[in-house]
């Protein structure tokens, strides 16, 4: 009886451990999300605005193209 007692207690503290490990691991991948969306918006944000500038130029030069015909 003292030794199915005993290996359900390192059953307990084993899967309490395994618990700890994936509260770690999760919160290590929520972190990296954070930094990462960051990342994301800030590229976005730079590649709209590149997008606007090329959009810009090609209206210009399609304007400069019908006023030259």
């Amino acid at each position: 009886m003292q030794i199915a007692k005993s290996k359900g207690v390192e059953d307990i503290g084993h899967m309490e451990e395994k618990l700890k490990e994936m509260g770690r691991e999760l919160s290590g991948w929520r972190d990296r999300e954070v930094i990462m969306r960051n990342q994301l918006e800030t590229e976005n944000a730079w590649l709209r605005g590149q997008l606007q500038e090329r959009e810009n130029q090609l209206a210009c030069m399609a304007n400069l193209s019908l006023e030259a015909i």
